[in-house]
């Protein structure tokens, strides 16, 4: 059993697995949200075997995230429109929310406070 299970292949595939949930969520598209659904549930179900996300776990819903995404899109576009007030304001909602962002080269990404 020492060999068969090859635990960081199966850790580096859940972690592209991630990653394709991401670009799904990103898309914006109805059908991505809908497997985005589907592979939370494999991937919670994958790393509780794993013995990961024993703590920490996502307070997040699949639903939630895509909210959080579409939120962060729409203040994305008011910085593009150089409407900061709007955008400022969209962030100090998530701000009460626990949500921080940080805006980088490669877009804006958000984390839990």
């Amino acid at each position: 059993m020492d060999d068969d299970l090859n635990t960081p292949r199966a850790v580096a595939e859940l972690f592209e697995a991630v990653n394709h949930g991401h670009r799904l969520l990103e898309s914006g598209d109805a059908a991505g949200a809908a497997q985005v659904r589907g592979l939370y549930d494999v991937l919670l179900k994958c790393g509780t075997a794993l013995g990961l996300f024993l703590q920490g776990m996502a307070e997040e819903s699949p639903e939630q995230l895509q909210q959080i995404q579409a939120v962060i899109a729409e203040r994305d576009a008011a910085r593009r429109a150089k409407d900061f007030a709007r955008a400022d304001a969209i962030r100090a909602r998530l701000g009460e929310e626990g949500i921080l962002l940080s805006d980088t080269s490669n877009g804006t990404f958000w984390r839990r406070q």
